[in-house]
């Protein structure tokens, strides 16, 4: 089958990508190994194509945002014509660019409807409008988790409207676990430094934490973000604890995947305490590592981490964060317990070979050309 992807934050486009270019990446590159062919196309700043591992890496350079969508709408419908793509996938924010024809679907990952649906983000009347017509207009949607799909049907009105469930998969080869024990005390967050994502409250639980495992260290991974003042997100999460407290708090920046999977591997604890995630990947990556994870209760999380595989706290709460996090440095047994249940859950739902499956059922429902 010939699968295409619009992505413009693909990693050999975009090195500040997401967890929706990691995916992208990881499927695209999983679709070729298997005999499949994958392009990418990406808005960028000039025209290029690349080969990545296989793909084929197509640019459009951007001219501004309704000329770029209407440059790709006429490719992606000429490549559906011709025979390049049977099908092309584009997550929510960029299902715009898609031609209303058959063999164009959305794997929705967060629709600007929902973060207003979960009170994460104030509505932009153009962005669900905009929103509302791309969605009804594509072949096919999928959702990374019912939690997604439920939340996003309810916000969009699409009623009985068939949703496919379609996880993000992950390289579990390159998230696996570590020949070497844990690094006693380490603790480790990976995500960007947004107030959504936790981290403070996981710094500032750091302190309880020390008082009971003086040992205790967090290694925080992912780039800065700038609060409204123009100041940084990660200076300010730390500013008012204790020097002692600070010292054990390592503010790595933004780092390459195998250094994030090294790092989670080498963790006594993942702590990604994130209020709100369509699927969080990361909680995944953490898992197919192998090490236990301390994550937020709230959005797709239980969904994803269950009772058997890491322990789920309001992420709103530094003492609780702390509670979790204590219990797991002290007690060895659940610890392993909750590695090895989380490892083999990646492998067998978020694998790659696992998702690619579904993925090309999927596909191959929605395609131009059936088979």
């Amino acid at each position: 089958m010939n699968v295409g992807f619009i992505c413009s934050e693909y990693p050999t486009i975009e090195p500040r990508h997401g967890g929706i270019g990691s995916m992208t990446q990881t499927m695209a590159r999983a679709l070729v190994a298997e005999g499949h062919r994958a392009v990418v196309f990406a808005r960028a700043q000039r025209e290029v194509e690349l080969d990545d591992e296989g793909v084929r890496v197509k640019t459009i350079a951007r001219r501004g945002t309704v000329r770029d969508i209407l440059a790709s709408r006429r490719l992606i419908a000429r490549a559906l014509r011709d025979g390049e793509a049977d099908v092309v996938e584009a997550p929510e924010n960029e299902a715009l660019c898609l031609p209303v024809a058959r063999g164009t679907v959305v794997r929705m990952n967060g629709s600007h409807h929902f973060w207003v649906a979960t009170g994460v983000t104030k509505a932009r009347p153009l962005t669900l409008i905009e929103e509302q017509i791309a969605l009804r207009s594509v072949n096919g949607l999928a959702a990374v988790s019912d939690f997604c799909r439920e939340t996003t049907r309810r916000a969009m009105r699409l009623g009985r409207r068939e949703i496919e469930l379609l996880v993000n998969p992950i390289d579990t080869d390159l998230y696996r676990p570590s020949d070497e024990p844990p690094v006693a005390g380490r603790i480790v967050f990976a995500g960007t430094l947004t107030a959504k994502k936790g981290v403070a409250e996981l710094c500032e639980a750091m302190e309880p934490i020390r008082q009971q495992h003086p040992e205790a260290h967090l290694i925080v991974l992912g780039r800065d973000s700038r609060r409204p003042d123009g100041g940084s997100f990660g200076q300010w999460m730390v500013r008012h604890l204790a020097n002692e407290t600070r010292a054990a708090i390592d503010l790595r920046g933004a780092v390459s995947r195998s250094e994030v999977a090294e790092l989670m591997a080498s963790a006594e604890v993942c702590a990604l305490p994130s209020h709100m995630e369509t699927q969080g990947i990361v909680f995944v990556e953490a898992m197919a590592c192998g090490r236990p994870v301390v994550a937020g209760s709230s959005g797709a999380a239980p969904e994803v981490i269950t009772e058997d595989c890491g322990l789920l706290c309001d992420p709103t709460s530094p003492r609780a964060l702390a509670d979790s996090i204590v219990r797991l440095l002290g007690d060895q047994e659940l610890s392993t317990r909750l590695s090895r249940a989380g490892r083999q859950r990646a492998l067998e739902h978020y694998s790659v070979d696992v998702c690619v499956e579904r993925a090309l059922d999927f596909y191959s429902r929605h395609a131009r050309r059936p088979g």
